[in-house]
């Protein structure tokens, strides 16, 4: 998981890079410290670090945190998108 501190005028230009990068399969506007949360997929330590460089690098962000799985207690596979349009 990455927390990313993005400007505000910068927000949704970064959001829609990082969207383009394969590992990231998650990119979502959040409320709280941070206004940018990232699921990074990488194939080993060193993958991760050049994805957070490359975030680094983005004009507009100022901070960004990275959290490692030490162990997965739940998950639920059901989880999807929400479409705010469908009736149900």
């Amino acid at each position: 998981f990455i927390g990313a501190r993005v400007g505000s005028r910068h927000l949704r230009g970064v959001a829609d890079q990082l969207a383009r990068i394969p590992e990231i399969g998650v990119v979502a506007l959040v409320t709280g410290r941070h206004n940018l949360f990232l699921f990074a997929n990488t194939a080993g330590r060193e993958n991760l670090v050049t994805i957070l460089n490359r975030i680094r690098r983005l004009p507009g962000v100022h901070e960004i945190e990275c959290w490692d799985f030490v162990r997965t207690c739940g998950f639920d596979y059901h989880l999807g998108l929400i479409d705010a349009g469908a009736e149900g």
